[in-house]
């Protein structure tokens, strides 16, 4: 069983674990409600706009079908964005390997993506 990226486990909250299988999705979706209070900063650069459009339907909780059918795309190209991306993490040393949840919590970690105040509903 491949280890997850320590830039992950920095983000899992204390009262979370990741499962025994080395399952980390659960824990990110249940600890950040499906990432909806990230956004990019200002200067985010490394994306280009299309990976970007790819990684903020993530980012809103979004599946990969759901993503490829907002941006009117295959979900196979969906899954190459994403590819595409952790490439070049792992290029940056970043990551190691992974998928969407590891490129979201990596795009958090070298500051492409910041953690938002929640909005409060009135």
């Amino acid at each position: 069983m491949a280890k997850q990226p320590e830039v992950f486990y920095d983000l899992v909250p204390s009262d979370y674990s990741v499962n025994r299988r080395g399952t980390i999705q659960e824990v990110w979706i249940d600890s950040f409600q499906a990432t909806k209070n990230l956004v990019f900063t200002e200067d985010a650069s490394l994306l280009t706009p299309r990976e970007r459009e790819v990684m903020e339907g993530f980012i809103q909780g979004h599946t990969s079908q759901e993503v490829a059918q907002s941006l009117v795309i295959s979900e196979k190209s969906v899954k190459q964005y994403v590819f595409q991306i952790a490439d070049r993490l792992r290029d940056m040393g970043c990551i190691t390997h992974g998928g969407r949840i590891t490129v979201i919590s990596a795009l958090l970690q070298i500051g492409e993506l910041e953690l938002r105040e929640p909005e409060l509903i009135k």
